[in-house]
């Protein structure tokens, strides 16, 4: 509906998520198939909620639904044990885990129910504006790839790999099919670094949302994940 209907352009994936549940660690919950007849706090008037249904309905298990157009009542709601569970993306989950004044005392259970894919999005039909976007986000997931980094970024200009060369825009005319300069890439990587580099300063274990990476989708498709960047040339 998005794409077709709101006017939104999928410019590619930079996130594999999926929903989950937040339970207390003080419940002894340690999988969703433990909460037969439990009471789930779920955003309203969503795919989560139609997701948590669907879920609970496959696994014959019988399901009370705490429903509110507000996340951040139901928040509260689970908080104040209203709830048994909590149920959103996983991503979002761990978010909102991260700001509780207890956060290790609630787990995310380790059952994924849906697919969540995100990803950046532009005005249907702007379409350089979006070729700029996709190709900012290939080129630092093959970046990492390539092992370019902004801590090393001037050094790789100098490299002998081709693949690093049409890159970082020592060889080739990428930039300029989009209006830009050849060595777009040097100055995505420089401010902002390659894919690992952002994943791990905004979301990954050392941060407070703590969404380890490590043989996870979003780890690079070398290491057991999704994240495959078409080449530049």
């Amino acid at each position: 509906m998005r794409d077709t209907q709101l006017g939104l352009e999928f410019t590619g994936v930079n996130f594999y998520d999926g929903q989950g549940f937040l339970v207390p660690r003080a419940s002894g919950i340690r999988s969703a198939r433990e909460l037969d007849g439990a009471t789930v706090c779920v955003l309203t008037g969503t795919t989560t909620e139609l997701n948590l249904a669907d879920y609970f309905r496959a696994n014959n298990m019988r399901l009370q639904s705490v429903t509110n157009e507000n996340v951040n009542v139901l928040v509260e709601t689970y908080l104040g044990g209203g709830c048994d569970a909590y149920t959103n993306d996983k991503s979002g989950l761990a978010a909102r885990r991260s700001a509780f004044p207890n956060p290790q005392d609630h787990v995310i259970l380790p059952e994924t129910i849906s697919k969540e894919p995100l990803g950046p999005v532009v005005r249907h039909g702007d379409n350089n504006w979006g070729d700029i976007v996709r190709w900012v986000l290939i080129g630092m997931i093959e970046a990492e790839e390539l092992g370019v980094s902004s801590k090393n970024v001037d050094e790789m200009m100098k490299s002998d790999n081709p693949s690093i060369k049409r890159l970082l825009g020592v060889e080739g005319n990428i930039g300029q099919g989009m209006g830009l300069t050849n060595d777009f890439m040097v100055r995505v990587l420089k401010h902002i670094g390659n894919y690992g580099e952002a994943y791990e300063r905004h979301v990954g274990a050392n941060t407070p949302v703590g969404i380890p990476r490590d043989e996870s989708l979003n780890a690079l498709w070398t290491k057991g994940g999704l994240m495959y960047a078409m080449p530049f040339r």
